[in-house]
């Protein structure tokens, strides 16, 4: 295996970490987002409120990024523009928990709420667009990268089976 596939998939495993996490997170609790998605979306109050981990998701982002550059640019631009759209939906985000959590809702008569509802979809889809994009962005560079070590691995097994045939050669030739 190269340094380059091995430094590629270091400087990529954060990354990986932090999408993988979001989707497992997302395939486990979307029984809970899906239906308060969908009654925003129909203009319902839903009865519980129930977000994704935004939070936690753009925490596991800036860990990868501290660590520097994930050596793919498709990755890398895909990551700024999430967290671009996190910047703005964390503290959303926390705003409409907030408020459901105090049960604001039952004095205002659902007013901020529907204020945020106006806010957070179009920042939601923003949000789901480009996180497609970077799942997909680390999908792509990790398989690129697994590419990259099995054709090293063939070489290298090449190179060791023409060495084995030429000790056998020489061995047979002494003989």
């Amino acid at each position: 295996v190269t340094e380059s596939a091995d430094s590629k998939s270091a400087s990529l495993a954060p990354y990986i970490k932090a999408v993988s996490w979001f989707n497992n997170w997302s395939f486990t609790f979307n029984y809970a987002t899906a239906p308060d998605l969908a009654d925003m979306r129909a203009g319902k109050h839903p009865s519980n409120l129930n977000l994704p981990s935004y939070d936690r998701l753009q925490e596991e982002l800036k860990e990868a990024t501290g660590g520097g550059s994930s050596s793919f640019d498709s990755v890398d631009s895909s990551t700024k523009e999430v967290l671009d759209i996190l910047e703005k939906l964390v503290p959303l985000s926390e705003k409409m928990q907030a408020y459901y959590s105090s049960a604001q809702y039952k004095v205002d008569g659902y007013a901020e709420w529907d204020k945020y509802v106006q806010e957070y979809l179009p920042l939601y889809d923003k949000f789901d667009a480009a996180y497609g994009k970077l799942d997909q962005a680390t999908s792509q560079a990790s398989y690129q990268i697994s590419e990259e070590k099995i054709q090293w691995s063939d070489i290298i097994e090449r190179c060791l089976n023409d060495i084995m045939k030429e000790i056998l050669s020489e061995n047979s030739n002494q003989v």
